[in-house]
């Protein structure tokens, strides 16, 4: 038919029975109000070789070909196909309406797609649907594949070029995609009561798509549910697609690289200080953020000087200065300083008897000098190793008679300084060596009666 077809309010028009009884429309249809079309399991072809075709009236097929070298085909309504929709060239532009594949329908693709709006019947079971849509210019569809659909229903799905301000494309902030390197593409994707345990989607795009020299192998995802933006997990990437995985509702898709954020570093602090001068400790960083964000441990600032550890933990260190570095991909990089105070050993330098020596029931004290160390404390003890009795801590001691007595120094630290005997007739200081007792030093002093 070369001209227009018009079904009328009180109308009806029925294709044929026989074979052959196809309709070839090379202009525009419609139907008005109540008028009827029965298509009897045949085709309508639209097929002129140029120009738009339109299609007003909703209306419900059982076969349809688009066979056009230019031009679209505009649907001022919806349309059903229960049988097969056929696209072999040139667009069916949907405007605000649907293309509606019923549970009987199917679609067959070699050139054409839907410009706008497709809905698909899910099916329960393992469904897998493919989405033939795409833009003006490209075509870019979605494959779904469910993991088990429990009660059918439909799916409704389109894609587009945002083009929207602030900049044409760019990807809403809080989608977690970089605002410089993405896709100029959105997919929309509504469930009409399906329910189904999860599915995976694949969005295929085209190289032009691409904006800021993307790169396809780092792509994410980001989903728009109401004003929720989630980034869900990503399976197969190739140069011109993006597949999710375990997905549970639909929504609206972006794809781009992960938005670069700036380096961040909260706090570093030592696991103790002050420390002994040969004692070690390891530092901590954390509330480190960033792409790609890295702290480094040095001895420096700015990252020089002696690297002490890579990672929020840096390796054993003794008393300094250190620097936690974190560096990234994007912004200045972040440096806390961290201090390891030293500690000061133990020391004593004497430790003499008030008088000696004394009468067998008399009674002198003990003094020590020299004291030195940090938190350190001297206590007059029965034995070398501190235990036994005691005569009291700091100088002078408490009252004691003759006998063998140690001035037993105590702080934090991992040496010992000598030993000191002391006789009451004589002051002998005899050096038996470092000894280490965890956190604690010991001085003797000998008392003896001669």
């Amino acid at each position: 038919m070369l001209g227009n077809l018009t079904i009328g309010n009180s109308g009806t028009l029925s294709l044929s029975d026989a074979v052959g009884g196809d309709l070839v429309l090379k202009g525009n249809w419609t139907r008005n109000g109540s008028g009827a079309f029965n298509p009897k399991n045949r085709a309508v072809y639209f097929n002129a070789a140029s120009g738009n075709q339109t299609i007003a009236g909703t209306t419900t097929f059982d076969y349809l070909i688009l066979d056009k070298a230019a031009g679209n085909l505009v649907l001022g309504n919806d349309i059903t196909l229960n049988q097969t929709l056929t696209l072999s060239n040139g667009l069916i532009n949907t405007g605000a309406n649907k293309v509606i594949i019923t549970s009987t329908g199917s679609i067959a693709r070699t050139n054409g797609w839907v410009f706008g709006n497709l809905q698909k019947y899910i099916p329960t079971g393992a469904a897998s649907p493919t989405f033939e849509i795409g833009d003006a210019s490209v075509y870019a569809p979605v494959s779904l594949a469910f993991g088990s659909v429990g009660t059918a229903g439909n799916i409704l799905a389109s894609t587009l070029k945002p083009n929207v301000a602030p900049a044409a494309g760019t990807p809403p902030a809080g989608s977690g995609i970089s605002q410089t390197k993405y896709l100029d593409r959105k997919w929309t994707l509504t469930n009409t009561g399906t329910v189904f345990d999860n599915y995976s989607a694949t969005f295929t795009f085209v190289a032009g798509d691409i904006i800021g020299g993307a790169n396809t192998a780092s792509f994410i995802v980001g989903k728009k549910d109401g004003t929720t933006w989630t980034n869900p997990t990503i399976g197969t990437k190739t140069s011109t697609s993006t597949q999710i995985t375990g997905a549970t509702s639909f929504s609206e898709f972006s794809i781009g690289e992960m938005a670069c954020v700036n380096v961040g570093l909260t706090s570093a602090t030592a696991t103790a200080s002050p420390i002994c001068p040969s004692a070690t400790t390891t530092m901590t960083a954390s509330g480190l953020t960033g792409t790609n964000a890295v702290v480094n441990w040095w001895t420096g600032t700015g990252g020089t000087g002696t690297n002490v550890g890579t990672g929020l933990t840096s390796n054993p260190v003794g008393p300094g200065t250190y620097y936690a570095y974190a560096t990234g991909d994007c912004g200045s990089p972040v440096q806390i300083q961290v201090v390891v105070g030293a500690k000061v050993d133990v020391g004593l330098t004497s430790a003499t008897a008030t008088a000696t020596p004394i009468c067998s029931n008399a009674t002198t004290t003990l003094t020590y000098s020299g004291l030195t160390g940090t938190n350190a404390l001297v206590t007059w003890t029965q034995n070398a190793d501190g235990t036994g009795l005691t005569y009291g801590t700091g100088t002078p001691s408490s009252p004691v008679g003759p006998g063998t007595y140690y001035a037993y120094a105590l702080c934090v630290s991992l040496k010992t300084p000598p030993r000191r005997k002391y006789y009451l007739d004589k002051i002998e200081l005899i050096y038996e060596g470092w000894n280490f007792s965890g956190t604690t030093f010991s001085i003797s002093i000998k008392q003896s009666f001669h």
